[in-house]
C-alpha cells in the first residue's frame, strides 16, 4: 500500500523513507530492494497500481 499526504501551505522540512508495520501480531522482518521513485500518479493506491 502507498500512503500519500500533503503538508499544504507549509515551509517545513520533510524527511522521506520506508516503513513496513505489523498491525496484528508480534512483528515482522522486511527487506526492501528494487527501490525505484517515478514522476507518476497511482490510479489506486491501496494496492501500488
Amino acid at each position: 500500500m502507498i500512503r500519500l499526504f500533503t503538508v499544504g501551505g507549509t515551509t517545513a522540512s520533510a524527511a522521506i523513507g520506508f516503513e513496513a508495520q505489523s498491525p496484528t501480531g508480534d512483528g515482522c522482518r522486511v527487506t526492501f530492494d528494487d527501490i525505484r521513485f517515478t514522476a507518476e500518479s497511482l490510479s489506486d493506491p491501496r494496492d501500488g497500481s
